[in-house]
């Protein structure tokens, strides 16, 4: 889930990888778990880039694909229902 994602991220972060997390949901609504690791990664120094706040295009045209050596999906976690 996304909380599990952001621990991934701060890992790597933490060992000097340039390491990002956009985020599809309100963070507001998050689990306790999943806040707490956002803060935990953005103490770290790192960036939660909400797509709720910019268009799905601009995120695409500033990034950069080609620069991206690895992609981690942690969307959908095991509480997944399909709603």
């Amino acid at each position: 889930n996304g909380g599990d994602g952001c621990v991934i991220a701060r890992v790597l972060k933490q060992r000097g990888v340039d390491a990002k997390v956009f985020s599809i949901g309100d963070i507001k609504r998050a689990s306790a778990d999943t806040k707490e690791n956002i803060t935990s990664f953005q103490a770290v120094g790192g960036q939660i880039c909400s797509l709720e706040q910019q268009s799905l295009e601009n995120v695409v045209a500033d990034f950069k694909i080609e620069q991206v050596g690895l992609i981690i999906d942690a969307i959908f976690g095991t509480g997944f229902r399909g709603e």
